[in-house]
């Protein structure tokens, strides 16, 4: 590993193959970048001075080595930022500049996105023989796989075993509405994991750690180890210290436009295990924007549950899902219904999705959350960052993100 410059200005180093790129390379580097994202793979990208094309026919940045970013301050030792998969490299030729190499990667989902004929020939071949068709002819047979009755943690398990990752941070799914699994045949690994995702509202990504072991992450976003950190910070605006938010961009999601949200209710009986599902939606009127909300709700079929106490609500809002503890008894529809209108007069304003920018910060990542100050009412608070992009070249070294306001 390189050492770490005596001054106080940014550096990197980068590894392929698990070598460390020598300076007859890197000197050439115009732009880092290392965007970590929650619901697509992370990407990479490194563009290269190639003055009289020396870097043109170099074999370093072939595709599918994988390439590991570090970055540092001054004279620490740099942090470990992630690792990807290198896609085809590209020579540019811009007019009356210099040519330039571009060099993008991305972390392994994104190899679990790609499906080539033979990929598909064997699912269709296993989903024939799952289904005991016998039939001869591929096209006229099922194409369908269908996993029996394993759970939904053990088929993610399954697929991250067979494109060698590990999977120790898999949690249980006990969803008893969610089972006897189908899967179409030419459906890519990582697109079939992503509707389980949806289904179950868990959190899926991949990364890689320092020694270059993929790992695949399935979980519950209700448990604290979802939202593994090193440290939170606080972003202040204008503040000009180490954490200074250079830029904010807030939107708030409910204001001057038609809104839909779905809620569901888990309620129990005395015994703990057995509940009711209530679902409900509310109305914002699209002319006036305010608190004239329409509700409709029912009661759904009873379902198993773990709930011993008061009930776990969901809220559904467009991309975005939340579940809580209603800290109040919920059994009807019509209870439902008021402590729904109730909450969302209360809570609308926090609905805030924004973009910022601070200084760069080695340890930022997507899946973490973080506070801003300085911005005032309603704009102050925690943030969940679903993305954040590290960027290293002409102004130095920064991150910019795009985020939500948390509501707890």
């Amino acid at each position: 590993m390189a050492e770490a410059p005596d001054n106080l200005a940014p550096f990197f180093v980068l590894e392929v193959e698990n070598q460390e790129i020598q300076a007859n390379v890197t000197d050439f580097v115009q732009t880092l970048e290392y965007e970590s994202s929650d619901g697509m793979a992370d990407m990479a990208k490194v563009t290269f001075s190639n003055p009289d094309f020396i870097l043109s026919t170099t074999k370093l940045f072939q595709p599918y080595n994988e390439m590991s970013i570090w970055i540092g301050w001054g004279a620490k030792l740099p942090t470990y930022i992630g690792r990807v998969i290198l896609a085809r490299p590209r020579i540019l030729f811009p007019p009356g500049g210099m040519p330039t190499l571009e060099v993008k990667g991305y972390s392994k989902d994104w190899v679990m996105m790609r499906t080539d004929p033979a990929d598909k020939k064997r699912r269709e071949e296993a989903a024939e023989k799952a289904q005991g068709s016998g039939k001869k002819d591929l096209a006229k047979a099922i194409k369908k796989i269908n996993y029996g009755d394993a759970s939904v943690s053990d088929v993610v398990e399954q697929i991250g075993l067979e494109n060698f990752m590990r999977v120790d941070d898999v949690d249980s799914v006990d969803l008893p509405e969610i089972e006897n699994l189908d899967r179409p045949a030419d459906l890519s690994d990582y697109d079939f994991i992503k509707c389980l995702s949806n289904l179950t509202g868990y959190l899926f990504w991949v990364d890689s750690d320092k020694q270059g072991h993929w790992q695949l992450h399935f979980k519950d976003p209700n448990k604290p180890l979802a939202l593994e950190q090193e440290k939170v910070y606080t972003f202040k605006y204008n503040a000009g210290v180490a954490t200074s938010l250079f830029s904010f961009e807030p939107e708030m999601l409910f204001q001057d436009k038609y809104t839909e949200i779905k809620i569901q209710a888990y309620g129990n009986r005395s015994s703990g295990k057995y509940g009711q599902l209530m679902e409900a939606q509310l109305f914002v009127d699209e002319d006036t924007g305010q608190d004239s909300i329409l509700f409709e709700g029912t009661a759904k079929d009873k379902i198993k549950t773990d709930l011993k106490s008061a009930e776990t609500v969901q809220l559904f809002i467009g991309e975005y899902s939340f579940k809580f503890m209603a800290g109040t008894h919920i059994n009807t529809p019509e209870k439902l219904k008021a402590w729904a209108e109730s909450w969302f007069r209360r809570n609308k304003e926090n609905f805030i999705i924004a973009r910022g920018r601070t200084v760069g910060i080695e340890n930022l990542m997507a899946r973490q959350e973080h506070y801003i100050e300085g911005l005032g009412r309603p704009w102050d608070g925690k943030y969940y960052m679903d993305r954040v992009r590290h960027v290293l070249g002409g102004n130095g070294y920064q991150c910019d993100w795009h985020g939500r306001k948390a509501l707890s």
